[in-house]
Order: structure tokens, then C-alpha cells, then sequence
């Protein structure tokens, strides 16, 4: 995945809050074990859940069961539609290929997430997944966001304290809330 840049780079970088602040749980794992325990855990039946880069819909299969509706996507048109024959039966599901970059569309087509589940990789270069994550939090505000990355979750595993103060949100260092982080393996 390459990230974009130069004169396009602020068509990715903004949009519009539509929805009250949440403070935004961010989980942050390693395996594709522990993200698939989340995907049990965590979503509630009255939630939408968005799941970014669904490969071949294992952890989607999971999220079927506990969310009341499922958006799944990868950037594969081929995957998907396997994924979409394998998991035809369920009615609260939609699966369609999509950049995930292209925030606007996804808004679009979805205006309200409450749960995310972002894995592009495990091994993707944690600096394109920070930046993903900037613009899944900034644009859909969810109450939940799971990550799956290797090399962020390594950076991250000593981390103890994250800290905003007041005058730095005052003065729009800071435009939202800050997020807690949870990180488990």
C-alpha cells in the first residue's frame, strides 16, 4: 500500500465530523488469534461495525454473530467475491472491494460506524497504519477501534502513560479527545 502524497495528499486527510466526540478505544494486537477474540468480545448486537481489509473473511464470519450490521471490504475483487459466495447467508453483512484509503467514499456509503476493525497486514509499515487510523478516527469517530499490526504493537508494548493537556487542546494542537489504548498480543 502505498500512502498518497503531494497535491491529493488533503483529498485523505479531512472530513467532517457528524456525530458527538467519543473517546475512542483504540486495541491494539499482534495476532490474528487475539484479533479474532475482539471480534467476539467487543461489538455489541446494536453495533455497525466497519472491517478494513477483510482478506477471506475469517474474522468477518465472527462479526456476523455479534453486530447487528457488517461492513467488510478489502481491496481485492477477486477475494471478494469468494469471500462474498462464502458468506452469502448473512443478511446483516455487506461485502464490496474498496481503497481504504478513499475515506469520502466510504463515508458515502456509510455515515456511522461504532466499532473498527483495521488489519491491512499484519506486517505493514507502522507508519501507513497510524496514518489510516488518523483518518478512520477523524472521520468516523468510532466508540472502538482494533488494529492489527505487528511492528506498531511491537513499538507500542512498553507504553504506560498518554497524556493531553488542557491548553494544548484550547489552543488546536488538538482538535478531538484523546484516545485510551489498550494493547494485548
Amino acid at each position: 500500500m502505498s500512502l498518497p502524497s503531494g497535491p491529493n495528499l488533503h483529498l485523505y486527510s479531512r472530513c467532517d465530523l457528524k456525530k458527538e466526540l467519543y473517546v475512542t478505544k483504540i486495541y491494539l494486537v499482534s495476532s490474528a488469534l487475539s484479533y479474532r477474540k475482539w471480534a467476539r468480545r467487543l461489538p455489541t448486537p446494536s453495533d455497525i461495525v466497519l472491517e478494513v481489509g477483510c482478506s477471506f473473511g475469517r474474522t468477518t464470519q465472527i462479526l456476523v454473530g455479534t453486530a447487528k450490521q457488517v461492513f467488510a471490504f478489502d481491496h481485492s475483487n477477486k477475494l471478494m467475491k469468494t469471500v462474498q459466495t462464502d458468506l452469502n447467508a448473512y443478511d446483516n453483512l455487506k461485502i464490496f472491494t474498496h481503497d481504504a484509503r478513499d475515506i469520502y467514499g466510504l463515508k458515502a456509503m456509510i455515515p456511522d460506524i461504532d466499532v473498527i476493525f483495521l488489519d491491512v497486514g499484519g506486517s505493514t509499515p507502522s507508519h501507513q497504519v497510524v496514518y489510516l487510523m488518523t483518518l478512520y478516527i477523524s472521520a468516523f469517530n468510532p466508540r472502538i477501534f482494533v488494529v492489527r499490526n505487528i511492528p506498531l504493537a511491537e513499538m507500542f508494548a512498553g507504553l504506560q502513560q498518554t497524556e493531553i493537556t488542557s491548553d494544548q487542546r484550547r489552543f488546536g494542537k488538538y482538535s478531538r479527545l484523546p484516545s485510551q489504548m489498550e494493547i494485548f498480543e
